[in-house]
């Protein structure tokens, strides 16, 4: 297991737009999972199948879908075989190893929309998501509340995320924006002020918080 490649794969934005392929929070799931047997530079990655399957919670023709499309992007090269006979991966840095490189597998520049060229931080908008995107059931919207936490928990303090955030649960999801709740409105507002923008680039989506009560009664 790498911290440090899960961090990296955590920092990329999503959605956005790799070697001319959306990248989209499915794929960002997925490569945290196999970002979870990388070495610390980003190699050495050979889960079966099955494996990914089992973490992510997708079917394995999903996971096959998937990883064929982060191969495609540049963003899981594939590596020889692993030593049980399956497929050994990496996943490139950059030469300072503080970002995850692409590798380039489509000619020309990088577009307004290419990885890196967002700013850190911008908020994601509802209008250009996929239709797969807004289809999401509850189980993927679960996910993606539990790539959530798991990211701000690399992100901030422990005994902030242990007072702020691990109380939080999913509340709805609208197509749009993510809600989530908290205990009570003094939570809210810190949540408000200091999670919002590192939950949103996590997601990749919009991200609100409410307290428990307003939640439910919507």
């Amino acid at each position: 297991m790498s911290v440090k490649a899960m961090s990296l794969v955590w920092d990329m934005e999503c959605p956005t737009t790799i070697n001319e392929i959306e990248f989209k929070p499915g794929h960002k799931y997925t490569l945290v999972a196999y970002a979870d047997h990388a070495d610390h530079n980003g190699k050495n990655i050979y889960p079966a199948v099955a494996t990914i399957a089992r973490k992510t919670g997708y079917e394995e023709r999903s996971v096959q879908r998937l990883t064929h499309e982060l191969e495609n992007m540049g963003i899981l090269v594939e590596d020889g075989q692993g030593p049980r006979g399956t497929n050994k991966w990496f996943i490139p840095f950059s030469d300072g190893g503080d970002k995850i490189s692409p590798l380039k597998k489509f000619q020309g520049d990088k577009d307004a929309k290419s990885l890196g060229d967002i700013p850190s931080g911008d908020i994601p908008s509802g209008d250009n998501l996929t239709p797969e995107f807004k289809e999401l059931n509850q189980a993927d919207i679960d996910n993606i509340y539990i790539l959530f936490k798991e990211g701000i928990q690399t992100k901030i303090k422990r005994a902030e995320f242990l007072t702020w955030v691990e109380p939080t649960r999913a509340a709805y999801y609208d197509g749009r924006t993510l809600t989530i709740a908290a205990h009570n409105d003094y939570a809210r507002r810190w949540l408000e002020e200091n999670i919002t923008q590192a939950a949103q680039q996590l997601t990749g989506i919009y991200v609100k918080f409410v307290v428990f009560q307003e939640a439910e009664e919507t």
